[in-house]
């Protein structure tokens, strides 16, 4: 897999936007919906964390479970941080980090919670909080270029 920036290797970006009233946000790469997206296509997948887990786990519509499902049977790479791990729901039998608020959700989803910096489980490569992207990215980054 070739990660350089040429155009060859251009990447389609979709991400799911909290709206609020007092402010929306465009980001001009998004080029699909997500009843558009077809995971097949994608080599991976990030689930950021802050209040987007929230909001698939509150409000998500059938498309994001549709391509998190997918995702995760075809084993490919997913990294997820802060409050994601616990909320995606894809946790049983894993062995996960999250921010520690989530510990206790997390385990009461099946997961296997541990308190540091990465945790990689399979296709699945976790972080704390920010502080942990370093570390987060570069085992994310290994598993995209092993597939």
């Amino acid at each position: 897999m070739n990660l350089s920036r040429d155009n060859s290797s251009r990447r389609s970006f979709v991400k799911i936007l909290e709206k609020s009233t007092a402010r929306s946000y465009l980001f001009r790469w998004v080029t699909k919906t997500l009843a558009e997206v077809k995971p097949e296509e994608y080599d991976g997948l990030v689930i950021p964390g802050r209040r987007v887990p929230e909001y698939v786990r509150v409000v998500a519509s059938g498309d994001v479970k549709r391509v998190v499902r997918h995702i995760f049977e075809r084993n490919t790479p997913v990294a997820a941080i802060c409050y994601a791990p616990a909320t995606a729901r894809v946790v049983k039998g894993r062995e996960v980090t999250s921010h520690i608020a989530v510990g206790p959700e997390a385990e009461n989803n099946g997961g296997i919670w541990v308190d540091q910096e990465v945790v990689v489980d399979g296709n699945l490569v976790t972080a704390r909080a920010w502080l942990d992207n370093p570390a987060w990215m570069r085992e994310f980054i290994k598993l995209l270029k092993s597939k």
